[in-house]
């Protein structure tokens, strides 16, 4: 993706990365790496905290794997400047052939603080904690809190 400019020219991070991307789905959506086995993620619990799932290696091979959790904030959250999805957390594990071990993920502090552009100017924001229902995504699961 393009770097987004301004009326002067000048560059914005917007449209570098994932964050505020919202057209189709990529080919390599970020995390989407290469391990010499097979995952299964599962049981996953969130909170405002954090979140905890199970992870087993179904695969028939001893390997690492990357644990990546995605906030999506409450719809509607921070004047829709808010990214459709997040990466809040990660945790890496090496697990030997049909392993499972519990993942237990907790996100950094001001995680669901979204950026409010303030009335009196469109360049300055505060950050403001985001209430509603947010969603936990690990792979493809998913958990919901309320704030």
């Amino acid at each position: 993706m393009r770097p987004s400019r301004t009326n002067g020219g000048t560059k914005t991070s917007k449209g570098r990365g994932y964050r505020f991307y919202s057209g189709e789905n990529v080919v390599y959506p970020f995390g989407s790496g290469l391990t010499y086995s097979n995952f299964s993620w599962s049981e996953l619990v969130a909170n405002a905290t954090g979140a905890s799932c199970s992870l087993t290696n179904t695969g028939g091979r001893s390997a690492a794997v990357s644990t990546l959790l995605f906030l999506v904030p409450p719809k509607g959250a921070a004047q829709g400047t808010a990214p459709r999805r997040f990466l809040a957390a990660y945790a890496k594990h090496f697990l030997q052939p049909e392993e499972t071990v519990m993942v237990h993920l907790e996100y950094a502090e001001g995680a669901l603080a979204l950026a409010q552009p303030t009335h009196s100017s469109s360049v300055e924001a505060k950050q403001v904690l985001a209430k509603g229902q947010w969603t936990v995504v690990v792979e493809t699961t998913t958990s919901t809190f309320n704030v």
